[in-house]
């Protein structure tokens, strides 16, 4: 007999939730934090469900508790990616219907995030071989065995966060993903350009991402489309120059 749990589903008959990852992306006083509660709570009231926030910045989100009603924790160093994704794997089996991660650049470059933790990683690799010159009287010069071993440390820390992204963007439930940005210098550009807080190609792992305005509390920005993701209906929904709502 056939095994019925092999079965397909049309599509238009499907039912269980599934997976809606936006990334909110702005820089100081663009109203990214705001802005991406306002927008959970459009996504869990119609579905009588509460909005969960993780807030990795010190307790930023309770400042808006009289605005808006969620449930929030607030996540002390060290930034490792694990404690995210446990954090979010609870969200989703407590049955909240939309977890704002506020923000999410704190994992990326914050105390004992990706970048902390490579360069934690480096510094005992240094460390190691260090000890190991002095061990075999070997001359050490500290510059070439840094260049060496930037690789190796990054190993750990890069896995680790590939997986906590992989398993993110696998949950039923849906995800805000506010991310911190601002101009920083393109040698390769030779100018100043805006730039998230992020790996670069998870802002088109998500299912929509995109730019608020600097200092317009909200509002939509699409004038550099192409570092972004907006395709199909999102782009109906989240337009250019508009309030997000």
């Amino acid at each position: 007999m056939p095994d019925t749990a092999l079965d397909f589903t049309p599509a238009k008959d499907y039912r269980q939730r599934h997976g809606l990852f936006i990334a909110v992306i702005g820089g100081t006083n663009s109203g990214k934090t705001f802005s991406s509660l306002r927008l959970a709570s459009g996504i869990a009231k119609p579905q009588g469900k509460r909005v969960a926030v993780l807030d990795t910045e010190g307790g930023r989100t309770l400042h808006l508790r009289n605005h808006f009603d969620f449930d929030v924790r607030v996540l002390e160093p060290p930034h490792r990616p694990e404690r995210y994704l446990d954090i979010a794997r609870s969200a989703q089996e407590r049955g909240y219907g939309v977890l704002v991660i506020d923000s999410f650049s704190m994992e990326w470059r914050g105390p004992g995030g990706k970048l902390d933790w490579n360069d934690e990683k480096l510094a005992e690799y240094v460390e190691r071989k260090r000890a190991e010159a002095k061990e075999k009287g070997w001359r050490f010069d500290e510059e070439k065995t840094r260049f060496a071993g930037k690789a190796v440390a990054s190993i750990e820390p890069s896995m680790s966060h590939k997986m906590m992204e992989m398993a993110l963007l696998g949950l039923r439930m849906p995800v805000i993903f506010s991310i911190r940005g601002g101009m920083t210098y393109d040698p390769d550009k030779r100018a100043s350009v805006f730039k998230a807080q992020c790996r670069q190609d998870f802002l088109f792992d998500v299912t929509v991402s995109f730019r608020l305005a600097a200092e317009k509390k909200g509002i939509i920005d699409l004038s550099e489309a192409a570092k972004f993701k907006m395709e199909g209906d999102h782009a109906a929904i989240f337009k250019d120059g508009e309030q997000l709502s």
